[in-house]
């Protein structure tokens, strides 16, 4: 009777895409430690680095080659060019961001400066509104005393006042009232 084996070799199989031939282990030295490989097989297999690897290969050369320190080099200065534009753009912003606070502390200034001249004005009104109804007032007065005065020359003075009259409403002149008198 065969001998069958004590280990189930289908459960030592390992995952062809997890552990997929480098051609990097056949350049490795022939002096290198076991632990040194172990290391970068650790490193290969593991998620977060093939990320890295990922981007790489971003990187790397056309013919299939290992990383490419030109083109990563060229990459890196377009995208700091990049973030030259943003810098750019940014500052753009700041300094219209500083025109606009100027622009509205100005206006405050103005908004300040006009309610000052309102309430002065204000006051000015409330004055003006009591002095108003004092002339309104001396003007009434004036008014009956010039009846009074008009009604006593009348009778006392009939021709003065007769002349009085008509050289004041014919806007006759000093000149012109030799020609009439």
């Amino acid at each position: 009777m065969p001998r069958s084996p004590s280990v189930d070799s289908a459960s030592f199989a390992l995952d062809p895409v997890e552990y997929s031939y480098d051609p990097i282990d056949d350049q490795s030295d022939s002096d290198s430690s076991i632990s040194s490989q172990n290391d970068f097989r650790a490193f290969r297999n593991n998620p977060s680095s093939r990320e890295q690897r990922s981007d790489l290969n971003k990187y790397s050369k056309r013919d299939g080659s290992d990383f490419s320190p030109v083109d990563y080099l060229i990459n890196s200065i377009n995208s700091s060019l990049k973030s030259v534009a943003l810098d750019k753009a940014m500052v753009i912003q700041s300094q219209l961001s500083g025109e606009l606070n100027n622009q509205n502390d100005l206006v405050l200034k103005k908004l300040q400066e006009l309610e000052m001249r309102l309430k002065s004005h204000l006051v000015k009104y409330q004055q003006a509104k009591k002095v108003i109804v004092q002339i309104n007032q001396d003007l009434a007065s004036s008014k009956k005393r010039i009846k009074k005065i008009t009604k006593y020359v009348k009778l006392e003075y009939p021709i003065e006042y007769s002349k009085a009259y008509n050289k004041v409403n014919n806007n006759i002149t000093n000149d012109e009232e030799d020609l009439y008198g």
